[in-house]
């Protein structure tokens, strides 16, 4: 197993022991663990109660409870007083009001989800949430103030409305983040890992020089093993220092190979995130430089040189094609990768002059002689692998042409 595929399994173990504490102790009625937000939940629903606990048939798996209230829709066939179930068993133990949730199936039968017990503070926190409607920037305020509440149900629900939110609309909440309590978080221990990488990028939006050098500080403490959401320490960080930061992560991270892999792949996929979103805080040439660097990373070489596909970044066809089948880098993944990127070299063309490109005019082989120079060495390059690889580069042009 390499260092790429044993991340990944490391990732999906810690994702799953997330999910078992979630379920096991942010929700004692013993709620189903959704990525849905209540909201969400609660609008696609075609009534929402709350009801009592009764009695429940473990080995049937069902749990009994009376209908007490109801807070969205009331259908004529339903009335306070009467007696549902749900297709789930919740231990005798948890009594109380459950927040409950039905859909009218097929032949007038109802079926039904419970949203665990619900506690006056839960029960308010749902009711004066603004609907989904809304449109996000007016949306996540209200969420704000919820972030890491006492009542574990809302804690859990607010960190999802942020986590599910769109980059931009985290940034038109900018002036409202809690900035001062971002940085308590992050300093406690206690606080879930899974919400750390999201309450550092928001650091790095709402914060100052300061801050930047609190999230360097915990990018830097000795590891040796994976740090879940390590990746959001260094989007906030980065969008905070643009390249003067970079060139400290390239310094001390990527060229620091006694770090683990996950590290290291921390920052790729900071540098991916910034030139997709960081609204010019890091050009995409700075970028490549650092995606330079990775190449010599065989792990993540593929990766790599997908991204500089991708960025139309040229430079480095002679580097390539003296990785090609050697060592490491002897796998069908990087193989394919530099294929690929050669068959777009290839074909690329100089603009016309009145085509040049206006939205990046950084960007690498901008000069008409430079894409030309290119194209010609990518189908030099191509016609030596023919002869060298001809499978490998018939696989690579079949998938290529399908993208196209």
């Amino acid at each position: 197993m390499n260092a790429r595929q044993l991340l990944a399994v490391v990732t999906l173990f810690a994702v799953l022991v997330v999910a078992f504490t979630n379920e096991a102790g942010a929700c004692p009625g013993g709620c189903c663990v959704s990525r849905m937000t209540l909201a969400e939940q609660s609008v696609l629903a075609d009534v929402v109660l709350l009801a009592e606990r009764v009695s429940g048939d473990e080995q049937a798996k069902q749990t009994f409870f009376v209908i007490r209230q109801f807070l969205r829709g009331e259908p004529e066939e339903l009335n306070v007083g009467d007696m549902v179930s749900v297709s789930r068993f919740v231990k005798k133990d948890h009594f109380g009001q459950h927040l409950l949730l039905g859909n009218k199936a097929q032949q007038g039968l109802w079926a039904w989800g419970s949203l665990g017990v619900m506690t006056e503070a839960a029960l308010s926190y749902i009711l004066d949430a603004p609907s989904p409607q809304f449109a996000p920037p007016q949306r996540l305020p209200y969420f704000l103030r919820f972030l890491e509440s006492s009542d574990s149900l809302i804690a859990e629900d607010a960190f999802f409305e942020l986590e599910s939110a769109e980059w931009n609309d985290l940034l038109a909440c900018t002036s409202q983040l809690p900035r001062d309590k971002l940085r308590e978080w992050l300093r406690n221990p206690n606080i879930e890992p899974k919400r750390l990488g999201l309450y550092a990028m928001l650091l790095g939006i709402c914060g100052n020089r300061s801050d930047a050098e609190f999230l360097l500080a915990h990018i830097q403490q000795p590891t040796d093993y994976f740090r879940l959401g390590i990746e959001g320490f260094h989007i906030g960080y980065l969008w905070r220092m643009g390249e003067k930061g970079l060139a400290v992560l390239e310094k001390h991270r990527l060229c620091q190979k006694k770090l683990p892999f996950s590290e290291r792949y921390a920052v790729f996929q900071a540098v991916r995130f910034m030139v997709a979103h960081g609204q010019d805080r890091l050009s995409r040439d700075r970028a490549c430089e650092s995606l330079h660097l990775l190449l010599e990373e065989p792990e993540l070489a593929d990766l790599v040189i997908n991204d500089l596909a991708r960025w139309e970044d040229w430079s480095v066809q002679d580097r390539l094609m003296s990785l090609y089948g050697q060592g490491e880098y002897d796998n069908r993944p990087t193989k394919r990768a530099i294929v690929r990127y050669l068959l777009k070299a290839a074909k690329v063309q100089p603009p016309k002059a009145d085509e040049q490109k206006q939205d990046d005019p950084t960007a690498k082989n901008s000069k008409p002689e430079d894409l030309a120079s290119s194209a010609l060495q990518a189908q030099a390059s191509l016609e030596t692998l023919r002869e060298k690889d001809p499978k490998t580069v018939q696989e690579a042009e079949r998938f290529f042409l399908l993208l196209q």
